[in-house]
């Protein structure tokens, strides 16, 4: 890289480094490579807000790159009411480009309800394309709930800062700044703190602007996260200010509480309240959902000389939530259901959306899952079942410890109907010999369920791992074979639907097994539809796809495999479809696992496997070509 460039960029010219980065981008792998990292950067994107326009002319003009960095304006800051279509749109524009990275866009607004539902299997689904096709940005989310052990990972913080220092000894010019920030995260999860401070003190010397908040919060705030040494952290924070770190702009939260407020005299109380409004309105306009939670704190509470006002509560709550704040959808809810002190218009339908949102965006949290199901019980949210009762009700029972009422005693708007008898539990019917759809539970097959889940969560760990995935098609065969026995038991139905959909998400490369599960599925939201008694939206879709899935097979049986059509934006040899391939595709991608267990699974790996891979199916007697060979203007790494 020219000097130049790594001096804007080591210096924080935001604005300048990004187009000199994308100058020429499209013919210069070393750009590429470095514009990618600098858009990996909350901070970095959000400074570009006043460039958007350019930005998407030139997405438009068909440059993937840029494509990327439009999608992520749109991620990020939200600035129209369809700016998740956009951000759709734009990021399968960069994927089909080579873009790998935009393809975490997509995976983090299923998470986070972006498209309209949370949906954790699309999640993952797109995570894992993302890193088989390479994207650092999805390596970087992989290492950091490694850290923390989320999305069913087991925390090993070690682990996470070993991978991030390995890749780091791969760089030969400037280091991946992103990459000593996560393994500050680590060092501070192992409790070694003058380490920590260390990375993130690296990590701002290579570009990473926001690691000087990290290292603020590291070395001057205790582990409840009170300030310890007031004046060095405001100076640290503050040094930021002057480059558009957007945390800067939050020094006033952390500096001020009620009762030093209170013991300012008139004077600095009001030069207090006016820098808070400024500062988090800065926050605001920079894309943090904090800012506007607070503002509509100080406003709904008349805090820190702010006036009472919850008109302008409300405005700056629905601001933050705009910007997927969890805490602000709660407080919308409650203004509107719990406190009726929102303006005119808003009523109990939209109050019980706002608590759908809320709990969307925060799972584990009791209070919103309960306020959801209230809502359910009175026939709200009724737009919303499909997901309520496969996903959700389960998770009521999981984080309350209820039982819940049976699905089948609530009307068709999902009232709840009393009969005058009490509710039985289901282990007292089970004792007591009553029988469900014709089969009684006490005489099934007793591990049925039991075999289900090892099987879902073994195929589900192959894949997110990496390691034995050949292994996944005989775990579906078996789950199958305990799925048929659970068809007929009313009250595993809905947990049977989502063991269903998440088998789904993890089976490649086995269409006509696929076709099995689709068809398993099908049965399953039948029997939804009985006990509910109404039609759902997504048998009708399934019933399509099943069609697609078996009109393929069909084609493939013929030899057309030419008439087969291409899904998505990416190519791939419609010999997949076939029966010999389904055989043996197994046994091949076993032998070339085997070949490669030595090579690192970094940058550039999917360039060694597919040979592998090819020639291990060449032995087996199929012809296949890589994602290269069918999308040779497609930039895989």
């Amino acid at each position: 890289m020219n000097d130049l460039i790594k001096d804007l960029i080591l210096n924080y010219k935001t604005q300048e480094a990004f187009w000199a980065l994308a100058d020429g981008v499209m013919n210069d792998p070393e750009k590429q490579k470095y514009l990618l990292r600098f858009l990996a950067f909350k901070n970095n994107v959000v400074l570009l807000k006043d460039d958007a326009d350019k930005i998407k002319a030139l997405a438009d003009e068909g440059n993937p790159f840029m494509q990327y960095a439009y999608a992520r304006y749109h991620e990020l800051l939200v600035p129209k009411p369809n700016s998740a279509d956009i951000m759709m749109d734009y990021s399968n524009r960069a994927i089909a480009g080579g873009v790998a990275d935009a393809r975490m866009c997509i995976a983090f607004g299923w998470r986070d309800g972006d498209f309209g539902e949370s949906d954790y299997n699309k999640y993952v689904d797109e995570s894992i394309k993302a890193l088989e096709e390479c994207s650092w940005r999805a390596m970087y989310n992989q290492l950091l709930n490694l850290i923390n052990g989320e999305n069913h990972q087991t925390a090993d913080p070690r682990k996470a800062y070993e991978e991030a220092e390995k890749l780091l000894s791969y760089d030969t010019d400037i280091p991946d700044a992103m990459l000593y920030r996560i393994m500050g995260k680590a060092s501070e999860k192992l409790g070694r703190i003058a380490d920590a401070l260390n990375c993130y003190e690296l990590a701002q010397n290579w570009g990473d602007i926001q690691s000087i908040f990290y290292e603020a919060t590291c070395a001057y705030t205790d582990e409840d996260g009170n300030i310890t040494d007031r004046q060095e952290f405001m100076k640290k924070i503050d040094s930021g200010r002057e480059f558009g770190l957007t945390d800067s702009y939050l020094l006033m939260l952390y500096l001020v509480d009620g009762s030093d407020f209170d013991d300012y005299d008139k004077e600095l109380q009001a030069e207090v309240t006016e820098s808070l409004k400024e500062d988090l309105y800065l926050a605001w306009t920079q894309g943090d959902n904090l800012a506007p939670y607070y503002l509509g704190l100080y406003y709904e509470n008349a805090s820190y000389g702010f006036p009472m006002d919850v008109y302008e509560a409300f405005m700056w709550y629905s601001r933050g939530a705009i910007l997927r704040s969890h805490n602000c959808y709660d407080k919308l809810a409650r203004m509107i259901l719990d406190n009726q002190s929102a303006p005119d218009g808003y009523d109990e339908a939209w109050g019980y959306e706002c608590a759908y949102k809320a709990m969307m965006l925060d799972e584990d949290n009791t209070d919103y899952i309960k306020r959801m199901y209230r809502g359910y019980q009175k026939g709200f949210l009724t737009h919303h079942a499909a997901r309520i009762e496969s996903h959700y009700l389960p998770l009521y029972e999981k984080l309350t410890g209820d039982l819940l009422a049976d699905y089948d005693d609530y009307d068709d708007s999902h009232e709840y109907l009393y009969d005058g008898e009490p509710e039985q539990e289901i282990e007292e019917d089970m004792v007591s010999g009553h029988v469900y759809g014709g089969v009684n539970p006490t005489t099934m097959e007793p591990y049925a369920w039991q075999t289900c889940m090892e099987c879902v969560i073994g195929a589900e760990e192959r894949l997110r791992n990496q390691e034995k995935e050949w292994e996944i098609a005989e775990l579906v065969h078996t789950y199958l074979n305990a799925a048929h026995e659970l068809l007929d038991i009313q009250q595993k139905i809905n947990e049977l639907y989502s063991a269903n959909k998440r088998m789904l998400d993890v089976l490649y490369d086995h269409p006509r097994l696929k076709l099995q599960l689709m068809q398993c599925q099908l049965d399953t939201l039948h029997e939804i539809e009985l006990e509910q008694d109404h039609d759902l939206t997504i048998t009708e879709e399934l019933e399509s796809e099943i069609e697609e899935q078996e009109e393929n097979i069909r084609l493939a049986d013929e030899g057309r495999l030419d008439d087969i059509p291409q899904e998505g934006h990416l190519k791939h040899d419609p010999v997949e479809w076939t029966a010999r391939y389904e055989e043996v595709i197994d046994e091949a991608v076993r032998e070339a696992e085997e070949q490669l267990k030595d090579v690192p699974r970094g940058m550039g790996f999917c360039f060694a496997y597919w040979p592998a891979k090819r020639e291990a199916l060449m032995k087996r007697g199929v012809e296949w070509r890589d994602p290269h060979m069918m999308n040779p203007g497609v930039i895989f790494d």
